[in-house]
C-alpha cells in the first residue's frame, strides 16, 4: 500500500516558479518520487491554478496535475477549516490555507 500525498496549489506552482531555482529544483526531485505516492489535490487547487494568470503557468500547472486525483470539498472540510479559523491556527488572510490543510487532514 502506497503512502498518501496531498498537494496543494503552492507546490505545484513552485515547480514552474523560475524565481527560487532552489526550490523548484527540490520540488522537480519531489516530482520524480511521487510514484511512490498516491496523490490527490482539491478542487480548491484547480480552481487556484485555473485562475493563473500566466496562461503558459496555468498550462504546465493543468499538465502537471491531470494524472491526480482530485477530491471534493466536502462540508467536514469546511467545518475543520472553520475551527481552524476560530481557533486561530490560521488567519482570515488564510483561509485556503485553511481549507487546504483541512481537506488533506480530512481526506488522507
Amino acid at each position: 500500500m502506497k503512502l498518501q500525498a496531498y498537494l496543494d496549489t503552492s507546490v505545484i506552482s513552485a515547480s514552474v516558479d523560475d524565481r527560487m531555482p532552489e526550490r523548484q529544483k527540490e520540488t522537480e526531485e519531489l516530482f520524480h518520487r511521487l510514484s511512490e505516492f498516491e496523490v490527490c489535490i482539491s478542487e480548491l487547487t484547480l480552481t487556484e491554478i485555473e485562475n493563473t494568470r500566466d496562461e503558459e503557468k496555468r498550462n504546465q500547472m493543468s499538465r502537471i496535475i491531470s494524472p491526480f486525483q482530485v477530491l471534493e470539498i466536502t462540508d467536514e472540510m469546511r467545518k475543520l477549516r472553520e475551527i481552524y479559523l476560530r481557533e486561530e491556527v490560521f488567519s482570515p488572510a488564510s483561509i485556503d490555507d485553511a481549507l487546504h490543510v483541512a481537506g488533506a487532514i480530512i481526506s488522507l
